[in-house]
């Protein structure tokens, strides 16, 4: 082998440790862990699941609502959640608490619709 080949290699072999990495460090969300989080925390607003009594707020949408509507992508969500405005108070959520959030969200979209 040629020096030049020995250097891609060894280029190869670095990327791919930098990138496999970085996937580790990427924890997905944990639906369930959100669901606790938004029955302890969001529930003094929203209505979160079925079977909780009335919302506290008329005005604030359900989980529901919010699961339901395709406007509200994973992106929005994750935005949203970073950075909370009125009338939701200012609460400082982890990157591992909105992704437990969003895993929440998803579980509860990919569930067959009840009427």
């Amino acid at each position: 082998m040629n020096l030049a080949t020995i250097r891609t290699l060894g280029l190869a072999v670095l990327g791919s440790a930098a990138l496999s990495g970085a996937a580790l460090a990427q924890q997905p969300g944990n639906a369930a862990a959100g669901e606790r989080m938004a029955v302890a925390v969001c529930a003094n607003c929203h209505l979160v699941r079925e079977g909780q009594p009335q919302a506290p707020m008329d005005s604030v949408p359900s989980f529901a609502a919010v699961a339901s509507d395709p406007a509200l992508n994973e992106m929005r969500l994750r935005g949203f959640l970073n950075r909370p405005h009125f009338p939701m108070p200012n609460i400082e959520l982890s990157r591992q608490q909105i992704d437990d959030l969003v895993a929440y969200f998803n579980a509860r979209r990919d569930q067959p619709k009840t009427r």
